[in-house]
């Protein structure tokens, strides 16, 4: 099947009154091109059901037909009829659509009945796989419903896993990562995905020293730059999803050693003790935050229960000027880039990106970390899917 579909029924509201002693008794029969697919479970005696049910569906029809029917769950004889959901556009991100064809005699409220409704749409893992496998270099892994397909002229590699297909909860998601096959690539070039309006994050992995992080088929990487799961229910979303790439024409390596030394730092430091003896920094006592002010952004020492985070803020005038940060730590690969278009303010700054190292051992020693502000040129930005259809109908 060329298509894989995934309907998630959320809620209703103002639903019709079915029951001459209660309210409704409700759920939702789920059909597929005029076939009865599956139905949700039933809400009793509620005008406003949760059911937040999902649902997977292949189809080699790129425009199925689909819609509910709101069905009353009776005791004694057959269920009543209670109107119709047509979804008339996919994809589609919590539509709120209105049951039609209600009976005249269970409309009990002057508002409209509706039922919140998402769907997505992508091709199938074999489908995709099938498309893709033509090209030089593609991998792939059944096992994982995973493939990779190489970037021309440039050791990259766009990444793709299906998880949770063919799960009972019909949660499908879609991962997508950038895989940096050449470990000096990134010391002159700037590869990363950019979600125009809406706060994200990226992850990122690799360490300080360039070694893999990992392998896939025949390919090692020595970066990967990963974005949360996608919910296929929410490819609508994904539209505005970009890639960018151009090159960095400056770059400064900042000693994370030097910054904290020259506030006071020596050795390992409670939060408590730092309060102390710490000095020309700021200190956010109901975060457990230090505050180190920087060139192009705020460094931050985030003490946790059990652990400790070390946080770059970067401002938003520099981030307007090109400027991207990054973190690696000998002995710690994971981190996380976050962007916020509308920018957030902190103490008395506005900042549009940030990035972490999470969940360090506390002790960990400042000189293990390397902190890189890059300026960029950004060169190209495209839609991902665009560059990587494995959404578009054609």
């Amino acid at each position: 099947m060329s298509f894989l579909y995934t309907v998630v029924v959320h809620k209703g509201l103002d639903l019709p009154k079915a029951d001459s002693h209660g309210k409704i008794d409700a759920y939702c029969e789920l059909y597929f091109d005029g076939q009865k697919v599956g139905k949700t479970k039933v809400v009793k005696d509620n005008y406003n059901p949760v059911w937040k049910e999902y649902f997977q569906i292949y189809s080699d029809n790129p425009a199925a037909k689909i819609n509910l029917v709101l069905m009353d769950k009776d005791v004694i004889g057959k269920d009543d009829r209670c109107g119709d959901i047509v979804i008339s556009s996919v994809p589609c991100t919590k539509s709120r659509i209105k049951v039609e064809n209600v009976p005249a005699s269970m409309i009990h409220s002057h508002e409209d009945p509706i039922v919140i409704v998402s769907v997505g749409r992508c091709f199938s893992y074999q489908f995709s796989k099938s498309r893709f496998s033509s090209i030089p270099g593609f991998i792939f892994d059944d096992n994982k419903h995973k493939f990779a397909v190489p970037v021309a002229n440039v050791p990259i590699y766009f990444c793709v896993e299906y998880e949770n297909i063919n799960s009972k909860n019909g949660k499908a998601d879609l991962e997508l990562s950038l895989l940096i096959t050449d470990k000096d690539f990134l010391k002159s070039n700037y590869v990363d995905f950019a979600w125009l309006g809406r706060r994200f994050s990226i992850k990122r992995r690799s360490f300080a020293s360039l070694q893999p992080v990992g392998k896939f088929g025949s390919i090692e990487y020595y970066h990967i730059i990963q974005l949360p799961d996608i919910k296929i229910h929410n490819l609508a979303l994904a539209t505005d999803l970009l890639i960018r790439w151009g090159a960095v024409v400056e770059k400064d390596e900042i000693d994370l050693d030097k910054i904290v030394s020259k506030h006071g730092w020596k050795g390992a430091m409670s939060y408590d003790l730092a309060k102390k003896k710490l000095h020309d920094c700021t200190f956010d006592d109901a975060h457990r935050y230090i505050n180190f002010e920087e060139k192009y952004g705020t460094l931050i020492v985030d003490y946790d229960k059990d652990n400790v985070d070390y946080c770059y803020y970067i401002y938003s005038e520099a981030a307007m000027a090109g400027v991207v940060p990054d973190m690696a730590c000998a002995s710690e690969s994971k981190r996380t880039i976050t962007f916020y278009p509308q920018g957030f303010m902190y103490n008395g700054r506005t900042y549009t990106m940030k990035v972490s190292l999470d969940d360090l051992p506390y002790g960990t020693k400042f000189s293990s970390i390397l902190l890189t502000s890059k300026k960029v040129q950004i060169a190209s930005m495209a839609p991902f899917f665009s560059l990587f259809p494995i959404t578009t109908v054609q």
